[in-house]
């Protein structure tokens, strides 16, 4: 599995394995959308959300601190391929481990492609801020203290791969050092359970938790790390998503803000110019 892919790659040069792109991660000139506030969790300490919010244009339908329950972006769009692919992982997730590793150009829509899945199929998703692992048990908790006594409180991701069919969102996974994948081995391969000493119990993962993982992978991306293959082996479906061809971008900017087609077909075109000089290509 090769370890390196160019990024970011020109829309044109589209992915035989998916093409998924939401409007919302287009440059914000792009889509003329208006800012949406994202809630991503820390594997430590996750302070309640107030107020609505959105995530990457899935509006949120309830919060549970970091764990949310998604209504669905009808703009986002995931190729006809991928549709019926991800319905497999939907289907095979209720009796074997399922974890999906997805690459491509920053800005593409990867994080948001996990966000779909996890709308459209109705489970709840969190997404763990992986850059801000530091520890392997900042995965299950942190020490807090109440009342005179210091006690371990257990983390959202625990609660979440715990209640089952659930999506747990590693992202930017690979700006992980790989020590501190060790605590996620049993947890994505066929044991699906860890013990962990500072909860004196052993975390199980839940029926039909489905574990996505994003990564720009590239000598272009700094403070990334390379997956050595022990943790790429588990992951069963490697996703490469790209943008969409100016055709289909058009149309997702058309339907997103209600421009004219011929506008929406200049700044798709401006957009795709954009990414393809970034490239030197």
């Amino acid at each position: 599995m090769s370890e390196t892919t160019p990024a970011p790659a020109p829309a044109t040069e589209a992915s035989t394995v998916t093409e998924a792109a939401p409007a919302s991660a287009m440059p914000a000139s792009l889509a003329a959308a208006a800012a949406e506030a994202t809630i991503v969790s820390s594997p430590s300490k996750t302070p309640a959300p107030t107020g609505p919010a959105a995530v990457s244009g899935f509006s949120v339908k309830k919060m549970d601190r970091g764990i949310l329950t998604l209504n669905m972006d009808k703009n986002f769009y995931v190729s006809e391929d991928n549709q019926e692919l991800l319905d497999i992982v939907d289907d095979l997730s209720s009796t074997t481990p399922q974890n999906v590793l997805l690459t491509g150009p920053q800005g593409c829509g990867k994080t948001e492609l996990s966000l779909w899945f996890a709308a459209k199929y109705e489970r709840p998703v969190i997404i763990m801020n992986c850059a801000t692992v530091r520890e392997t048990k900042d995965w299950f908790g942190y020490r807090d203290a109440k009342d005179g006594s210091i006690f371990w409180h257990r983390s959202d991701f625990v609660r979440a791969i715990e209640q089952g069919n659930c999506v747990v969102v590693l992202d930017e996974f690979n700006r992980l050092h790989s020590t501190l994948h060790n605590s996620l081995y049993p947890l994505l391969d066929g044991r699906r359970s860890t013990f962990v000493e500072e909860l004196e119990s052993v975390v199980v993962v839940g029926p039909r938790t489905v574990f996505f993982a994003t990564a720009n992978i590239g000598f272009s991306h700094t403070g990334t790390h390379t997956m050595d293959s022990a943790i790429e082996d588990r992951f069963g479906y490697r996703l490469n998503v790209d943008f969409p061809a100016v055709a289909k971008e058009t149309d997702i900017i058309a339907s997103k803000t209600g421009l004219t087609r011929e506008m929406a077909r200049k700044l798709a075109t401006f957009g795709q110019d954009i990414r393809r000089k970034s490239t030197g290509l």
